[in-house]
């Protein structure tokens, strides 16, 4: 037998250094890839991406031809290419983002209601501390307006919270003692242990539901199967403001036909009930103060609620990004001002660049509302030294308050190293900002 031994091959395998290979990426930016051999889990894996073949390893098991999407998470002598599996598609975010789209509401809409929660008497003490601890950390205007504390606000308006905790940084908790979203996170459990009974479930609408609902709930309270924190908790969060309204009038007045069509059959049986107590006016006291308590409870819930929906819906956008059109940063601030609370929204993305371009181009987006001046929209667009800066307000004497005061800005550009300065002014109708991604719709329908 004749042992033939192996022909070496003279054409070597070239091969490129990673570094090499990613100049012309950019963290964020999302590969079309193909995997090149079958790899197990935690193996060696080449991957085609373009032209290129890279080494790299893999967190899961592949399969030759498997078509992949990663997103470039950081580069250098080591590179981190994330996989984008179904639960990280662009369009798996956009579906999970329409969950959040109906609750949003701005953070300010829940500093209004604070006052109302502080002059009750019935709510508990730590909850009272954990709202006076979120209106601390919001910042004055006087402080947004030094850069380096202005990057401090933005890192804790609460879109970074997540990405902090995977860090583990070090000053992990003195970091999220400041961030909003850990914040409202702490309330909106705290109002868990309170009242359990505070839930997130629809109100009744049709005259049977509600018949139904509330008559089981007083035969259950007369039964002593309900306590009367938990019975006034499952009311409010069942019944409008209206009807919750209506009700207390009838307590007070122990007026049975004060009450709406919808309840007169299911609380009928209360009012005799009360009127049967041994106390019946400490009862109606106590139930009197409990469904107001409650109601500013559930108020309250729903504003936290909301405003942890409008700080989610803005990480999920963010995550809709196309790979041409990259929107890094979507957030609100809330500044204060002496009795006031202002909303600042701010838009950062990068925008398309041609190939003669060597800078990046950025642009940021401010919108707000303040009370002395109306409508106001700036937008920044930045290239290397370079920012055009167009304010348009819908008020003409704020446009010419700011006309006024543009060659503060124009020093302050010059002051921080900007070499080209463009600044304009204009006055007109100013257009919301659309914080969602185009395709992402509450309703889709096919007709």
């Amino acid at each position: 037998m004749i042992t033939i031994p192996p022909i070496q091959s003279f054409n070597k395998i070239r091969t490129k250094l990673i570094p090499e290979v990613t100049k012309s990426w950019k963290i964020g930016q999302v590969l079309n890839a193909t995997a090149e051999s079958n790899v197990n889990a935690n193996g060696r894996l080449f991957l085609r991406v373009g032209r290129d073949i890279l080494e790299t390893k893999t967190p899961i098991a592949l399969k030759a031809g498997d078509q992949l999407k990663l997103l470039v998470k950081s580069l250098g002598e080591t590179t981190v290419l994330k996989i984008l599996t179904t639960d990280d598609s662009p369009n798996a975010a956009a579906q999970s983002l329409k969950g959040f789209i109906a609750r949003q509401q701005d953070l300010a809409q829940l500093l209004q209601l604070n006052r109302n929660i502080f002059d009750n008497s019935l709510v508990p003490k730590i909850l009272k501390q954990q709202l006076i601890e979120l209106n601390q950390i919001l910042p004055t205007a006087e402080q947004a307006t030094q850069a380096k504390t202005l990057k401090k606000i933005i890192q804790n308006s609460g879109v970074f919270l997540e990405s902090r905790l995977y860090r583990q940084q070090t000053e992990q908790y003195n970091a999220l003692t400041l961030d909003i979203k850990s914040q409202l996170l702490k309330i909106s459990a705290q109002l868990q242990n309170i009242v359990p009974e505070l839930t997130a479930k629809p109100q009744l609408t049709t005259l049977n539901n509600i018949q139904s609902e509330t008559g089981t709930l007083v035969q259950q309270f007369i039964k002593a199967e309900l306590n009367p924190v938990q019975f006034t908790a499952l009311l409010t969060n069942q019944l409008s403001n209206k009807q919750i309204e209506l009700i207390l009038q009838a307590l007070n007045l122990s007026e049975i036909t004060l009450l709406p069509k919808e309840l007169l059959a299911s609380f009928t049986p209360l009012l005799n009930h009360i009127q049967q107590h041994a106390r019946p006016r400490q009862l109606l006291d106590n139930l009197s103060s409990l469904l107001k308590t409650m109601g500013l409870l559930q108020e309250l819930k729903t504003d936290v609620d909301g405003a942890l929906a409008k700080i989610t819906s803005q990480q999920l956008t963010t995550l809709t990004r196309e790979a041409d059109s990259l929107l890094y940063l979507l957030c609100d601030l809330i500044i204060k001002d002496e009795d006031e609370n202002h909303l600042i929204q701010l838009r950062l993305q990068q925008e398309n660049s041609t190939k003669e371009q060597n800078d990046s181009n950025w642009s940021v987006t401010l919108n707000f509302n303040f009370k002395e001046l109306g409508p106001v929209e700036a937008r920044l667009h930045l290239t290397g030294n370079d920012i055009s800066t167009v304010f348009r307000a819908e008020r003409e004497t704020t446009a010419d308050n700011i006309s006024n005061q543009i060659e503060l800005l124009d020093t302050a550009f010059r002051n921080i190293g900007f070499d080209s300065i463009n600044l304009d002014i204009t006055q007109g109708s100013i257009t919301q900002p659309r914080d969602l991604p185009e395709n992402v719709h509450i309703l889709d329908e096919i007709a």
